[in-house]
């Protein structure tokens, strides 16, 4: 009922229990799950408990072990909705080859689905428009576009490293040092720094240029 009441945030009616389960699915996995962890527990009904689980994964896309433990009030307000959306972006890029219906030398005839307007849609591109719309999808060379968290986080080396000693693998060395023009020259392969290959003089110092807060160009 908690898990119900999260989802309503209002009290609870007959009505509400018989008919969230089939139109609301976020509450058919919560109810799949809470079904599926008490047959765990009960040996003759771990068969039953995995068709239950296996029903809610192809009914609503979401797939909760039933050994983990979880608080009374579980809400999934789309359980799949976002994560199939960026898994589509992700493996086919931001649009269908089968979207574009027609090519020619002036314009380009693109199919989509308008979101605000609730139908199919079509725009019409010179093929340089095209090209551009594609390629504002392309991050700027070093755009870093992807941040870790948890343990993966740059700040928990040492975390990982002594998670690294429990299950026996090798230690995770920090790549954090910083270097100067000279050992970042030293780095590509370039010897003797310290003199101009033109007009071989020594290098001076000019300015200090602050170091950059972030990696982003």
């Amino acid at each position: 009922m908690a898990d119900l009441h999260r989802s309503l945030r209002r009290k609870i009616r007959l009505r509400d229990i018989l008919l969230m389960p089939v139109i609301h699915t976020g509450t058919r996995a919560t109810l799949c799950y809470r079904i599926s962890r008490i047959c765990s527990q009960i040996r003759v009904l771990r068969a039953v408990g995995g068709l239950i689980r296996l029903f809610a994964l192809l009914t609503t896309g979401a797939e909760i072990s039933s050994h983990a433990r979880i608080a009374p009030g579980l809400h999934l307000p789309h359980p799949n909705g976002v994560i199939n959306y960026l898994s589509r972006y992700v493996r086919g890029g931001p649009f269908k080859n089968q979207q574009i219906k027609r090519v020619t030398s002036d314009v380009v005839e693109f199919h989509y689905f308008d979101h605000r307007e609730k139908k199919q849609s079509s725009s019409n591109f010179t093929p340089d428009s095209f090209v551009a719309s594609a390629l504002e999808h392309v991050p700027p060379h070093r755009k870093q576009v992807i941040r870790y968290w948890g343990l993966y986080s740059g700040r928990r080396l040492a975390s990982r490293n002594e998670a690294r000693i429990i299950l026996g693998q090798a230690l995770e060395e920090s790549d954090d040092e910083f270097l100067d023009w000279q050992g970042c020259l030293e780095k590509i392969g370039v010897k003797d720094q310290g003199c101009c290959k033109v007009c071989h003089e020594p290098l001076k110092v000019v300015m200090d240029l602050p170091r950059p807060r972030s990696r982003d160009p």
